[in-house]
């Protein structure tokens, strides 16, 4: 297979076009496609893209226009997936194009402005764009902390078995025995530190959010935990058992895991851990322990603790984890036609920048779109949803500059208007609070 390069020089950007050498018909990215791909956008210097062609020139000779569309759609989404996950690219380094049926045998000769043009067609035959641009990549909003005044601390014997209550419902389940500890080393009590992010409030405050790469997820909650035996951190030895109070139960839900990516919490899906339901009324046998510690603030009715058999008080989602660091019970949202926001700031102070959806439980991040940092985008969110852009940043005096602007996503696709304000930092949670999530999204 003959690999070509086609280099068309234009005032301010570097544009070239690669063959890939994918096997004949074959949508999985092979070794040698992904070590064209690597080797490619590593010779990219800043400010420069390349375009990879995704068929093969027998398989535009063979194949119909609907079947050539079909097998690069697919090696599309494959590479963007080997563009995230293993060269841990950045959304705005890697793009989908599409150049309509009629361009599509020539796409290379176009001008840069009709190359524009097509590139963004709705239908045709997809492309791969990969744009060194790293410094215009940062999230908004990064944090390598928690706030430590959201923990809520428990005490426990660690070798016995406990139930942990948090002020927000969750239910945590440990078995005796429950912390790997080293031989020689004596830990008579375990101080169990947890976070729980249920609210909009909760959870920007925090800084968290619910994307998983490129994804958008809906959450049921989420939550963080930290065990320490004096200054040691301690691992699970045995799993533990989790409830997440929800007031609905959809079978989409799954576990995920936290990973620290571009300075925020990315999750990651963990299918081998399944996710269970336990409904109001429901006989519950797993909760009885040799201890029950219930965070203050955690409410009244929790259920009896004093028998091995007792109701369920309410619905909840029932899951297992291996570890403990942040868990979240979420689902994918299915967005067949995902756009961008674009947000204007007045200033380049550094922000907080997230758009909170009302009828849809997630929090998505914006990221900084040019080198001013005067703009921050949302990229992928849901198109038709209803949701609030957040902006705030915290002053050296402890308070906080903040604007909010309610937007449709997909009709509202800039805002150019924030009105920015300065106050305590308890008026912007109490706007926050007024965001409610109906229970019967």
């Amino acid at each position: 297979m003959i690999r070509y390069l086609l280099l068309l020089l234009l005032p301010s950007m570097l544009y070239a076009q690669e063959q890939l050498n994918y096997h004949l018909r074959d949508a999985r990215p092979n070794a040698d496609v992904q070590r064209q791909v690597t080797s490619a956008f590593r010779q990219l210097t800043n400010g420069e893209e390349v375009v990879f062609d995704l068929l093969l020139k027998k398989e535009k000779r063979q194949l119909s226009l609907q079947q050539q569309a079909s097998l690069a759609r697919a090696r599309s989404t494959m590479l963007v997936e080997y563009c995230d996950d293993v060269m841990q690219l950045t959304p705005n380094q890697v793009m989908v194009t599409t150049v309509p049926f009629s361009c599509s045998n020539n796409p290379a000769s176009a001008s840069n402005a009709s190359y524009r043009q097509f590139a963004t067609a709705s239908s045709g035959i997809s492309q791969l764009v990969l744009t060194k641009s790293d410094d215009l990549f940062l999230y908004t909003g990064v944090t390598d902390s928690l706030p430590q005044d959201d923990a809520q601390v428990f005490t426990l014997d660690p070798n016995q078995s406990a139930l942990v209550i948090g002020r927000n419902g969750t239910h945590v389940i440990f078995r005796e025995h429950a912390f790997r500890l080293d031989e020689d080393s004596v830990c008579d009590l375990v101080t169990l530190k947890l976070w729980e992010f249920y609210t909009p409030e909760q959870i920007v405050m925090g800084g968290m959010t619910t994307h998983a790469d490129r994804a958008i997820l809906e959450t049921a909650g989420m939550v963080h935990m930290e065990a320490w035996c004096g200054d040691r951190r301690l691992e699970l030895a045995r799993s533990i058992t989790l409830k997440i109070p929800a007031d609905r139960l959809d079978g989409r839900m799954q576990v995920f895991y936290g990973e620290k990516k571009h300075g925020l919490e990315n999750w990651k899906a963990q299918g081998k851990l399944p996710v269970g339901f336990q409904r109001t009324g429901d006989l519950v046998r797993d909760e009885f322990a040799d201890q029950v510690l219930v965070a203050e603030g955690a409410g009244k009715d929790q259920g009896g603790f004093e028998s091995e058999v007792m109701e369920s008080v309410n619905d909840c989602y029932v899951l297992k984890s291996t570890r403990l660091d942040f868990i979240n019970c979420d689902r994918f949202v299915d967005e067949p036609d995902p756009v961008d926001l674009l947000v204007n700031l007045d200033k380049s102070d550094k922000v907080v920048a997230r758009i909170v959806f009302a009828d849809l439980k997630g929090v998505m991040p914006g990221y900084y779109f040019d080198n001013s940092h005067t703009q921050v985008k949302f990229s992928g969110i849901p198109k038709g949803k209803s949701a609030v852009v957040v902006v705030y940043s915290i002053l050296p005096d402890h308070r906080v500059q903040w604007g909010v602007q309610p937007v449709t996503v997909g009709t509202d696709r800039e805002v150019t208007d924030l009105a920015m304000k300065t106050t305590n930092v308890e008026e912007l949670r109490t706007f926050l609070r007024s965001i409610r999530w109906d229970a019967s999204q």
